[in-house]
């Protein structure tokens, strides 16, 4: 009676039955290796954590002066306004004064809006770095560990 081939997924196992002792050590010696590597993933993941954090709220207190500096600059305009819109001796002074003041105010606001997203997606990028390294370096300690 011929022999049947044996396939490659059985190979590991024929392996592991021949000498299985040997195998079972070098799978310990793997685990141990990997579990040393387990925790430094851990300690690297919380210091990535504890850096996004700090990227995060560096981001968050620049927006909210960007954005206090800017409502205090508004309202000062908008008091200009009101002051010169006060002084109009006729209603085609009125009207110009109004169309002028809600031209630069809207043009201002989509300035503002623009810098704030660019500051916003600066704040998500810098945050999303240390995770995203250490994301990174997770996937290559697995596939080498494999």
């Amino acid at each position: 009676m011929p022999k049947a081939k044996t396939s490659a997924k059985a190979q590991p196992f024929e392996q592991f039955t021949a000498n299985p002792a040997d195998a079972i050590n070098k799978s310990m010696q793997q685990a141990m290796a990997f579990s040393g590597q387990f925790g430094e993933l851990g300690r690297d993941g919380l210091e990535a954590v504890g850096q996004s954090v700090k990227a995060t709220a560096a981001g968050v207190e620049a927006i909210n002066a960007r954005t206090f500096a800017f409502m205090q600059t508004a309202m000062e305009r908008n008091m200009e306004a009101m002051t010169a819109l006060s002084g109009v001796k006729s209603v085609e002074d009125f009207t110009t004064a109004q169309s002028e003041f809600a031209t630069t105010s809207l043009q201002t606001m989509m300035t503002e809006f623009n810098e704030l997203s660019a500051l916003f997606s600066e704040t998500v990028r810098n945050a999303a770095a240390p995770l995203n390294a250490q994301v990174g370096s997770f996937a290559e300690k697995i596939q080498s560990a494999g």
